[in-house]
């Protein structure tokens, strides 16, 4: 998970998949058995394939999604 300026990034290379969600701040990753997200600092945890709130106060609720793309910056 990467929490910048530009938005919140989950990447996970088992899945083969990226998400990226729109900016907000106090975001921490967190790994559980079965899924893995991150959790908001009202104690909600995120799905990081969906964006969607999986248990706390905002569960049922969505992230907003930003355009992204996987790439490995090869030019050659």
């Amino acid at each position: 998970m990467i929490n910048d300026t530009y938005g919140l990034f989950f990447y996970d290379p088992d899945g083969g998949y990226v998400s990226a969600f729109k900016k907000d701040y106090g975001y921490e990753f967190f790994a559980g058995a079965a899924r893995d997200g991150g959790q908001g600092r009202d104690g909600t945890l995120w799905s990081a394939l969906t964006g969607r709130g999986l248990e706390g106060p905002k569960k049922g609720s969505q992230l907003e999604r930003i355009p992204s793309l996987v790439t490995d910056w090869d030019i050659g």
